[in-house]
């Protein structure tokens, strides 16, 4: 399901591409939703990541009932502080745009105070949709909210189709508002499925019990408010350099951003729900195997994201955006900056694993410290670096900062065992002979000139490369593929 939706963001991407390009409209959309996706996280990131651990432990110690009228109140406190942050951006747009844009001029600066004010309400959407997944989650119920936001990106996709059009960059937020509006019935329906019951007597609900997920969250919320600071040093920098600039590192973060959330979401909406279970119940073989299952997968993944857009990024990008309203000088841009991120994309994934780890053995402290030295390290190098550089710095950044702070975090990693070394080890090989095979294969074969070619020749390519280098370093995958070649062939 998550391999669909991945497909469809694709998709949306090319067809953004296609309706508004590389373009100050753009850019002021970009802009906009990330004055919101700043204070969201800055704001509510911490308890949205720890919610399920918390939840779990509560469960296990107090029993449902309890956790159910904690969930309740966090609800009820949740849903009145972002009405009133929402308030406030509708009343004070200006602070938000002059920071995101400080070298906008007034022309330019009016059509982003609308859009942020025109999306200001999707905070509380957002916040409320995220509650919901995150309970639906705990009672193991993962299909229905991925099919649900599914559906959302398919509604997405149809209007952006119907009004791009005429309503130009408009019908992104018509399709935005269409989208959470379907997931939150969606939600709804399931949560009363389950009969999880949130809303009888909802205001009646104490404040006070909702601390207990406060104070487990509490660690997060620096990591989170710096990380915010570095993504509005980012914007703030990419918007003062050119025009169009934010639109480019958009396109080009969006291939890497795309697959990482889906990695990312099956480490907090599985991971974190079955290691937090075996740390409670003390079942460290079971937390071993469990974790080597989704990290042995997740760098399969992270190998296959590399290898694609190190061999083809210039194929990608113009198979999906050439047709568009895009210049050839930004198309480069937009790949030399995706296969960069690819690179960076190592990192990150390491980051969360391991950080995920120590959040579910209740070292959550850890995980924040770490992570608020990745944000500091990040700000400190775009500054320093962005005048030399430009905006390639950003992935260099990005991944450099996230790998340094995994390599310090896998030193806590609750179990010491000499297989996770030997695993790590390998994997790490394997994506790096891999990104290195595939640049010289990128700079000196001579590939198809119809994009579609070069891109399915590149993806041949690695996978003879991952099939001959896991039965040579025998990784466990080469038994699935026995395996199946048994079945077909039975």
């Amino acid at each position: 399901m998550r391999v669909v939706r991945l497909g469809f963001a694709i998709l949306n991407l090319s067809v953004a591409a296609k309706y508004f390009g590389v373009s100050l409209d753009r850019d002021i959309w970009l802009l906009a939703m990330n004055a919101i996706i700043i204070l969201d996280v800055a704001i509510w990131a911490p308890l949205n990541d720890t919610f399920r651990a918390k939840f779990l432990f509560t469960k296990e110690e107090k029993g449902i009932q309890v956790a159910l009228e904690q969930t309740k109140s966090l609800l009820l406190l949740v849903n009145l502080v972002t009405l009133l942050v929402v308030i406030l951006i509708m009343l004070f747009p200006e602070l938000l745009a002059k920071i995101l844009a400080p070298s906008f001029e007034a022309k330019k600066l009016a059509p982003l105070i609308f859009m942020i004010r025109l999306l200001a309400p999707t905070f509380l959407l957002n916040q409320v949709t995220k509650i919901f997944t995150s309970i639906l989650n705990t009672y193991q119920s993962f299909i229905v909210p991925e099919v649900a936001g599914l559906i959302s990106q398919m509604c997405t996709l149809v209007v952006i189709i119907i009004f791009a059009p005429k309503m130009g960059i408009l019908s992104l937020a018509i399709a935005y508002y269409l989208g959470f509006g379907l997931l939150l019935v969606l939600l709804i329906l399931q949560m009363i499925k389950h009969k999880i019951n949130l809303f009888d007597r909802l205001f009646e609900a104490q404040l006070k019990a909702a601390l207990p997920f406060f104070a487990f969250s509490l660690p997060f919320f620096i990591p989170h408010f710096v990380s915010q600071v570095n993504l509005v040093v980012e914007k703030s920098l990419a918007s003062s350099s050119a025009e169009g600039m934010v639109s480019v590192l958009d396109y080009a973060r969006k291939f890497i951003d795309i697959p990482l959330d889906v990695l990312i979401g099956i480490l907090t909406t599985m991971l974190v729900p079955v290691l937090s279970a075996h740390f409670t119940q003390k079942i460290k073989a079971g937390f071993l195997t469990d974790f080597l299952k989704i990290y042995q997968f997740g760098l399969l993944i992270i190998a296959i994201v590399i290898g694609v857009f190190t061999g083809c990024a210039g194929a990608i990008v113009d198979f999906l955006y050439h047709k568009g309203n895009v210049e050839t000088t930004h198309l480069q841009q937009i790949s030399k900056l995706t296969m960069f991120y690819s690179w960076s994309a190592f990192g990150v994934f390491l980051y969360h694993i391991y950080g995920l780890s120590l959040l579910t053995v209740k070292k959550g402290k850890l995980f924040a410290l770490y992570g608020t030295v990745a944000q500091l390290l990040m700000i400190g190098l775009n500054l320093y670096l962005f005048k030399d550089y430009g905006v390639y710095v950003f992935p260099l950044s990005l991944g450099a900062s996230h790998f340094i702070a995994a390599a310090i975090m896998a030193f806590h990693f609750p179990l010491k065992n000499r297989l996770l070394l030997m695993v790590s080890i390998k994997y790490s090989t394997l994506i790096f002979m891999l990104a290195l095979l595939m640049y010289f294969f990128n700079k000196y074969m001579v590939f198809p000139e119809a994009a579609i070619f070069t891109i399915i020749l590149n993806i041949v390519i690695i996978s003879l490369i991952l099939v001959t280098a896991i039965f040579i370093a025998k990784f466990e995958e080469r038994k699935i593929i026995q395996k199946y070649f048994k079945k077909l062939f039975a």
